[in-house]
């Protein structure tokens, strides 16, 4: 399906889609830590809640925070590894190539919805900065690097989404699934 000169086509391009892959691929990870934080403050807040009777002020409101980091931060990661929501009942029984076709229109869509959030996102953090906003919790932490997620997540989410409608330019071309190789690519170098 795929001939010697396919093989070729594209090198910067799909240089340019692995160094965004392992941006996401790296964030990823780190919110894999915060996960992992976030699993040991509520395992330590149920002990002290039930063994001890002495439940913590700070858990609750420092996991909210966790939640908001890996729901913002994984965004790219859910969509480099292809683990965002698709409604799938025509889709699957699609070639290759028709469903990058579609891939190309839908993937513009979430480049522009990315685009809102970084505008309004971005707005909306530095409102919280100049106003000095802070949490309603006990550790009246600042708002604004929370809500400066958003931006910062949605231009991750922004670089993914314009590597899959590059991939699915690709594909088009050569046939063979881009983002399935990148995905296996990414893998086999980490082991």
């Amino acid at each position: 399906m795929m001939n010697q000169n396919d093989a070729m086509d594209f090198p910067s391009l799909r240089k340019m889609c692995k160094g965004i892959d392992r941006v996401t691929h790296t964030t990823g990870i780190l919110c894999s830590y915060v996960i992992c934080f976030m699993v040991l403050t509520m395992a330590f807040e149920v002990l002290s809640r039930y063994l001890f009777n002495a439940p913590t002020v700070w858990s609750s409101e420092l996991n909210q925070y966790g939640l908001c980091i890996i729901t913002m931060m994984g965004g790219a990661y859910a969509i480099f590894h292809e683990e965002h929501v698709r409604v799938d009942i025509f889709y699957h029984r699609f070639s290759q190539k028709k469903r990058a076709a579609i891939d190309m229109v839908t993937w513009w869509l979430v480049v522009v919805f990315c685009m809102v959030l970084i505008w309004k996102g971005g707005e909306t953090a530095v409102e919280a900065f100049r106003k000095g906003e802070k949490s309603m919790g006990f550790l009246g932490i600042p708002l604004y690097p929370t809500l400066a997620l958003v931006p910062v997540g949605a231009f991750l989410m922004l670089i993914q989404s314009i590597a899959r409608i590059i991939r699915s330019m690709i594909t088009l071309k050569t046939g063979q699934n881009e983002n399935k190789l990148a995905i296996s690519t990414l893998t086999k170098t980490e082991n």
